[in-house]
């Protein structure tokens, strides 16, 4: 899958996975040394996200249903948990950027193109 912001016309993620399921949604990417900047993992639900164990910080896209950003949490280091986003329904977690709020801002709209 790929991520595209639609507000922006630009592409964010080209190798999208998702977790749905309850294990799925619980390993994540633990166990994963590192994941490349074109990568990111869609959860679904979820209103908050851990990183113990992780080996790398993490950017967090928290996003509505109509795939609206709510909420976005940059560099998430390991051992450390998300805030609670009580308006999000979903959330795609990717490796750590510079660039991120350049990509994406609160209120964007994204589209997940399968």
């Amino acid at each position: 899958m790929k991520l595209i912001n639609r507000s922006k016309d630009i592409e964010i993620i080209g190798k999208l996975s998702k977790a749905t399921t309850f294990w799925q949604r619980l390993v994540g990417l633990l166990g994963k040394e590192d994941i490349s900047l074109d990568e990111g993992l869609l959860i679904t639900p979820c209103k908050i996200v851990h990183t113990f164990f992780m080996e790398f910080s993490l950017d967090l896209i928290f996003l509505d249903d109509d795939n609206r950003v709510v909420k976005l949490v940059t560099c998430l280091q390991p051992n450390r948990i998300s805030p609670v986003v009580f308006s999000a329904v979903k959330v795609i977690e990717l490796k750590a950027r510079t660039d991120l709020e350049t990509l994406v801002e609160e209120g964007d709209r994204l589209i997940i193109l399968d």
